[in-house]
């Protein structure tokens, strides 16, 4: 019984796709390099046979259309003559040089050793291996579109972050140039004289009490500001003295 037709594409199929591998290329493509090969030489030949006739036709005093006409007939010939042949020694090749028998098992080297039975089981498992493949690759691509994005936000930051440091450096430059503390240096400076006023203001505080000091009327009551410390004063000093000495005009501070 003869292959079914399917089986036998299949078959020429797999023979063509072997002779790839084992020839590194196409029958066809070699096939066509022959022909190639022997029109180019068919055309070297004709030039030479035209300039050959029409030296000798000018000597024989040939008419110069008769040679071309007859040169053009010759050429015509002489390629379908090559067309026809090559053609059948295209298939005389593709059908007996370039194949392999169906009853000739053929195993290239790079093949020792695989079962090259699939069934549609495998098929169908391995089109889901690269189904779940190609989704990985999509997944990885959208990430390394992201990654070159956060990589380009990045390089921004860096750049502004430079141009803060250049910026900061050119500050504290400024600052030594013009005999100007350091923040954390200047804060403890003035963390320092804080101290020392709490010190020198807690005796007095201990000593005199606000809840002592006397209620006094505000400012805008009195004509000027001498006069408004002088009434301080006068009251401080009742307080301390008592009040004996009646009141003090112009007292200064």
């Amino acid at each position: 019984m003869s292959e079914q037709p399917d089986n036998a594409g299949i078959r020429n199929t797999a023979i063509a796709e072997g002779l790839f591998e084992h020839f590194n290329y196409t029958p066809i493509s070699f096939i066509d390099d022959v022909i190639n090969t022997i029109n180019e030489l068919i055309y070297q030949a004709a030039d030479a046979l035209s300039e050959f006739v029409k030296d000798e036709s000018s000597e024989l005093s040939i008419p110069f259309e008769d040679v071309e006409q007859g040169l053009h007939q010759f050429e015509t010939l002489l390629e379908a003559a090559v067309d026809h042949n090559f053609d059948l020694f295209e298939v005389y090749s593709l059908r007996n040089l370039f194949t392999v028998p169906a009853d000739i098992p053929v195993v290239l080297s790079h093949h020792q050793g695989i079962n090259l039975d699939v069934t549609k089981s495998d098929e169908v498992q391995l089109d889901r291996e690269l189904e779940k493949i190609r989704k990985n690759l999509l997944a990885a691509k959208a990430m390394s579109i992201k990654l070159r994005r956060e990589i380009a936000k990045t390089d921004i930051r860096i750049r502004k972050c430079e141009n803060y440091k250049n910026e900061f450096y050119y500050l504290s430059s400024l600052g030594k140039e013009h005999n100007v503390l350091p923040l954390p240096e200047a804060l403890r400076v003035l963390q320092n004289h804080l101290q020392t006023i709490k010190n020198i203001y807690s005796p007095l505080e201990t000593k005199y009490p606000l809840s002592s000091l006397p209620t006094l009327p505000p400012s805008s009551s009195f004509d000027s500001r001498m006069e408004y410390l002088s009434f301080i004063a006068q009251k401080q000093t009742e307080n301390i003295w008592g009040k004996g000495g009646g009141r003090v005009r112009n007292a200064r501070i």
